[in-house]
């Protein structure tokens, strides 16, 4: 499969030569293939929101390289066009909503992008819809007089409407509740039915763990863990280290796989497990 993301022996050093100086990444390699869904996980000051901000050519390396959809994101020419190709949504970004109308808001990204007004207008109303906000009912509404949770997901409609071979997303579902969480798993689990890329940071991998495809694990600006779930979930130092909690059905399934039992570990749901816990008691 085709690598959308790769990244060698990356670096980032804030304020370098300065009493202040901080090494924010130290030495990352990691690919990432088209289609994934990858979440990037650590504790606070791991790095995360950086190497974020780095696919969206917003920083450059301080040494290495990052290519995104072939591009170099430390290539001054490429970093014009680059946000048409990765979209990063930051953290709490119904903070950053300045347009009058919902529409506008949406339309923004596609704007400067030169679409004819009859594109853009299909895409506002396609974006809001992977929201799970009616076009009809909203665009013409003022996002102030809408509450956080609502702006939140015009905002990730935003970038949505850019069609975006890569999403970032930086802990898009803090302080949401369970409707606006399950329509964000929504839209990321449509997103890989359509072959995208995205990319989350979260600190919840329970959550997140029926559908992500990669893990990433940093600490202190280095990579932890690079691998699938059921690569992570038989490094129960890691797991312990970082109180990285899975599902109670997970565990139960781990149990008996150290038992002996030739269990599925693959299994990504509670659906799954079940019928391989059944599989055995038949047995």
């Amino acid at each position: 499969m085709l690598n959308i993301i790769e990244i060698n022996h990356l670096n980032y050093t804030y304020l370098p030569g300065t009493p202040y100086e901080h090494p924010a990444l130290k030495d990352i390699s990691f690919a990432i293939a088209q289609g994934e869904f990858v979440g990037i996980f650590g504790p606070n000051g791991s790095g995360k929101s950086t190497l974020a901000q780095m696919l969206n050519g917003l920083i450059q390396p301080t040494h290495g390289t990052i290519s995104i959809c072939g591009m170099s994101a430390a290539d001054a020419k490429s970093r014009k066009e680059l946000w048409k190709k990765a979209a990063l949504v930051f953290q709490y970004p119904e903070q950053q909503i300045f347009q009058i109308s919902v529409f506008d808001e949406v339309a923004y990204g596609p704007r400067n992008m030169g679409l004819p007004e009859q594109e853009i207008k299909k895409r506002v109303e396609q974006a809001l819809l992977e929201v799970g906000l009616n076009p009809d009912a909203i665009s013409k509404q003022s996002p102030t007089s809408l509450s956080g949770g609502i702006r939140r997901r015009i905002a990730i409609a935003g970038m949505l409407a850019i069609q975006p071979a890569v999403l970032i997303l930086d802990e898009p579902m803090a302080g949401l509740d369970a409707i606006g969480r399950k329509l964000i798993l929504t839209m990321i689990k449509n997103r890989k039915a359509k072959g995208e890329t995205t990319l989350m940071i979260s600190h919840d991998l329970k959550e997140m763990m029926m559908i992500t495809d990669k893990i990433i694990l940093l600490d202190q600006g280095t990579l932890v863990f690079f691998g699938s779930v059921a690569d992570l979930l038989n490094q129960k130092g890691i797991l312990k280290q970082y109180r990285l909690q899975v599902p109670d059905y997970v565990q139960v399934i781990t149990a008996l796989s150290a038992k002996g039992l030739p269990v599925n570990m693959a299994i990504r749901t509670i659906e799954e497990a079940g019928d391989e816990i059944i599989k055995f008691h038949r047995d």
